[in-house]
């Protein structure tokens, strides 16, 4: 089925780009999640979706606190990473949480506290979304309220504290590791899952819209309609 699709899309592109693309939808990890609640530097935002996309790490949800105008802006800090992720946006923490647990997720917040965790000590043995907080004041009551536990990065330097993308950096390059190592003890991935997430991908790499809402669809879109338009968009360009 998603196969099927993946094969008529994929015939669009040159046999490296669709080569390319194949392999790091192959290499995504479903069962792991981004967080970034309240950031002001949208710099920090940009450079944790690029991590994300380096690591595999397809779903990224941002909670907001400010309003844009409010928010410091930065350019070409992503490199345009965030074209491949699964995005969300919240202006709830409630909300996201909410949905995350909805969706199986345990909740892991980063903080230097007496519990917290050694990153690399961590057990995923569950689906695990990792949040980060506002630059200056951190994590809200409300997500630290509902966390499952608190991970850390250890440190040895006088200053106990990283930057927020640093930060985020190690503890999804670790998670991410980790949750490989453990994936290929246990099973190989589900072919179709694969391919579901192939298509998405082929879908943003021709800007289809469609792309957003791959994750509800129990069978492929309408792909002679697809198909149809991405050939009148090269057509007219």
């Amino acid at each position: 089925m998603w196969e099927t699709a993946v094969v008529r899309l994929g015939s669009l592109l040159t046999p490296e780009r669709f080569s390319r693309i194949a392999s790091v939808a192959a290499a995504r990890i479903n069962s792991l999640a981004c967080v970034v609640e309240g950031l002001y530097d949208t710099g920090n935002i940009s450079a944790i979706q690029r991590s994300c996309d380096a690591f595999g790490i397809h779903h990224f949800h941002t909670i907001r606190r400010f309003s844009e105008d409010r928010m410091k802006q930065h350019r070409r800090i992503s490199k345009g990473s965030e074209k491949w992720l699964s995005l969300r946006h919240w202006t709830s923490s409630h909300e996201c949480i909410a949905y995350l647990k909805q969706q199986g997720y345990d909740i892991a917040v980063t903080a230097n506290g007496p519990t917290s965790v050694d990153i690399a000590d961590i057990d995923l043995q569950r689906p695990t979304a990792f949040v980060f907080g506002n630059e200056l004041s951190g994590l809200s009551s409300e997500i630290l309220s509902t966390a499952n536990f608190a991970v850390k990065v250890p440190q040895f330097g006088m200053v106990d504290s990283l930057n927020v993308s640093v930060a985020a950096g190690c503890v999804l390059h670790t998670a991410s590791q980790k949750h490989r190592a453990q994936e290929q003890r246990i099973a190989q991935k589900d072919p179709e899952a694969i391919a579901k997430r192939t298509f998405e991908l082929l879908l943003r790499a021709f800007g289809n819209p469609l792309a957003n809402t791959i994750d509800t669809m129990e069978y492929p879109p309408d792909l002679d309609e697809i198909i149809s338009d991405i050939r009148k968009f090269r057509l007219a360009s």
